[in-house]
């Protein structure tokens, strides 16, 4: 049996970066941080033309 946080699992399956709570952080104000994290990733990925790209095909951005 694996325990694990379904949410972090969940991100990495889905492709999305892993955002882990923070102590304290209600609901709004994660789910705030995460979708500022997923734009600013996406707004790289743009810039450097690998938007279509899957994220493991990217180098360091």
């Amino acid at each position: 049996m694996l325990l694990s946080h379904y949410g972090d699992w969940h991100s990495v399956l889905n492709k999305f970066p892993h955002t882990p709570g923070r102590p304290g952080e209600g609901d709004e104000g994660y789910t705030a941080r995460m979708n500022r994290l997923v734009d600013e990733l996406w707004a790289r990925l743009r810039a450097a033309g690998a938007r279509g790209a899957g994220i493991a095909d990217c180098q360091r951005i």
